[in-house]
């Protein structure tokens, strides 16, 4: 796949190949899990921010499964290429979602940010080495509106990417990190990313949830 958008010809099937719907189906229930076992008073209105959404083929199951707080769920999902968002806006619209496309890492996204996050998602940001203080940033702007008790929720396809993404974090004030560990809803047919076998690659294979405390 080119990285600027499905192949061609492929547009409205790119998200139903048994692959991606094996990721996807492991990945539902990791919300489900959070969302049922995680009950707060329910709320008129959920935002959810997806921080690096590409093809935006997680948008419904994020919708869906937050439905046990609140009715309306909004779904503010993030990505800096035109290509992937103008994919999203043509095949992934609906009530309630809205596509930003811009660098999430400068300080102006919070101008397009709901004034109250109630989830901030990452989900497998493939964090290398020298790009941490970036990742960094594109946890900070969003979470200074995230709300009181709330929590991120990121997931990573690989050891190293998990240990650079806990170092991250680890950076945020008034943060508790309430799981890290290998992901125990993750789909076993499916590996840790590996180039050379990416038909079975796994990119939720690690979890970290962290909440945002007083």
């Amino acid at each position: 796949m080119d990285i600027l958008g499905p192949p061609r010809g492929m547009e409205q099937l790119y998200d139903v190949t048994e692959k991606e719907l094996a990721r996807r189906r492991a990945f539902r229930l990791l919300l489900e899990f959070i969302h049922q076992t995680n009950m707060q008073e329910r709320v008129l209105l959920w935002n959810i921010l997806n921080v690096g959404c590409g093809y935006g083929a997680d948008v419904k199951d994020m919708q869906e499964t937050a439905t046990v707080k609140s009715e309306q769920v909004a779904v503010y999902s993030v990505d800096y290429w035109r290509a992937i968002q103008d994919y999203n806006e043509q095949y992934r619209a609906g009530a309630n979602r809205t596509f930003i496309c811009a660098d999430a890492s400068h300080p102006d996204i919070l101008a397009r940010y709901p004034t109250v996050i109630n989830q901030l998602i990452m989900r497998h940001p493939e964090v290398c080495p020298w790009d941490q203080e970036m990742w960094f940033k594109m946890l900070l702007w969003p979470w200074q509106r995230l709300a009181l008790g709330k929590e991120v929720l990121v997931t990573t396809y690989n050891k190293p990417e998990f240990n650079r993404m806990v170092n991250v974090i680890d950076g945020l004030p008034d943060r508790k990190i309430i799981q890290a560990e290998e992901n125990p809803h993750r789909d076993p047919t499916l590996e840790q990313f590996s180039r050379k076998a990416e038909a079975l690659n796994c990119p939720d294979f690690y979890v970290i949830r962290v909440q945002k405390v007083a």
